[in-house]
């Protein structure tokens, strides 16, 4: 399971800037941004993610499988 390898992917898929993301979040694109570098995030926060990315937890990381 790559974190930042699924985010990247999502937004890439979705034809959303992590701005974006972060608008619908209600979060700061910086966090976004560390997320997507780092591949670190807590369970609330991957929910919100998925909410946002209208995705399944489940689907979101199956994005980042090899």
């Amino acid at each position: 399971m790559n974190i930042s390898k699924s985010l990247k992917i999502a937004l890439i898929n979705k034809k959303l800037r992590q701005r974006d993301l972060a608008t619908k979040m209600g979060v700061s694109e910086q966090l976004i941004s560390r997320w997507a570098i780092v591949g670190l995030i807590s369970t609330g926060n991957l929910e919100k993610l998925c909410q946002a990315l209208d995705l399944q937890v489940s689907e979101f990381f199956a994005l980042g499988e090899d």
